[in-house]
């Protein structure tokens, strides 16, 4: 029989993009993935709506005011260190208000926005296998992300 712990756990990353699309990531420090960059999220709490949870993150993490959210795709993380499965629910935020800044800064080691073909090398796993599945594209354009803004 399968324990509780041993099953999946929900995580949620939420994809911003400011007037430049450009992509708004952190870089975590003193939790699991230091060093590594990755979107504002977390993980879904019991009895959370997904897209409220989605919102609280981000306003834990970035201070940011979510106010439309749409889920953009359904990854599945099986990650190797440290040894954790997670599904993750990432969403695009469609609209958001506020002035960002670093909320919790034990946890985050800075903030920047990055070009969509300008991404850092040292990504979180749950990041790249986001990308690898080759989403629709953040700018609307129908098309999936790699055929139009090209290999990322």
């Amino acid at each position: 029989m399968t324990q509780q712990s041993d099953r999946p756990k929900i995580g949620m990353g939420v994809y911003i993009l400011n007037e430049k699309f450009e992509l708004l990531l952190t870089l975590r420090k003193n939790t699991v993935a230091s060093g590594k960059w990755c979107p504002p999220g977390g993980h879904l709490e019991y009895g959370e709506e997904p897209a409220e949870g989605a919102k609280r993150e981000v306003m834990e993490e970035v201070g940011l005011k979510v106010e439309t959210i749409e889920l953009w795709a359904v990854v599945n993380n099986i990650m190797k260190d440290p040894d954790r499965h997670y599904v993750n629910l990432d969403f695009f935020a469609e609209k958001w208000s506020g002035e960002v800044r670093n909320v919790e800064p034990e946890k985050c080691e800075k903030i920047e926005w990055f070009g969509l073909n300008n991404l850092p090398e040292n990504l979180m796993d749950p990041l790249v296998n986001f990308l690898k599945s080759n989403p629709k594209c953040f700018c609307k354009s129908g098309k999936q992300l790699n055929e139009c803004h090209g290999k990322i």
